[in-house]
């Protein structure tokens, strides 16, 4: 029987892309191009990790579910953002690449039975996770990054 901290997680995992999309609608574009310092990305540039995040997610979860116990890599986020050409890409693709790849994932894991839950996966950085640690990750992920993207609009009208 599926838990009910389960569904809350599911839930709350496919309705991450409007919450993501009603916090850039009301976001000047100027702020979305804004680098708060060296080092550190631009709201636009945690839009695209956002969605590459969501790619891997998606292959990670079909792993735990069709390859059990199959091995998963981690990505250098860095490397990504500074060879895949962010300031050149569409942000509204990507948002949309982000809702397409986690309604995908949603439809699928909101089918499983309880037993795949416990199916695994192992990770070059993090070691074995379960299907539902997977999806833990993959909410949190997103929730962080809505977190760094109100700091960058707070840090953006405290400049001055």
């Amino acid at each position: 029987m599926e838990t009910l901290g389960r569904r809350q997680l599911l839930d709350s995992f496919v309705n991450v892309p409007d919450q993501l999309h009603s916090v850039l609608e009301s976001i000047d574009p100027e702020i979305v191009k804004w680098v708060p310092a060296p080092g550190e990305w631009s709201i636009r540039q945690v839009i695209f990790h956002v969605a590459d995040g969501e790619a891997n997610y998606y292959i990670r979860f079909r792993k735990a579910i069709a390859e059990p116990g199959g091995a998963v890599v981690a990505f250098d986020q860095n490397r990504w953002a500074d060879s895949l050409d962010y300031p050149g890409r569409s942000v509204e693709e990507s948002l949309n690449l982000f809702r397409m790849l986690r309604s995908l994932s949603y439809e699928l894991m909101a089918q499983l039975p309880d037993s795949a839950w416990a199916n695994t996966v192992e990770h070059s950085e993090r070691g074995t996770l379960t299907l539902e640690n997977l999806l833990a990750g993959a909410e949190g992920h997103v929730r962080e990054h809505l977190k760094q993207i109100e700091d960058n609009v707070k840090r953006f009208k405290s400049k001055g």
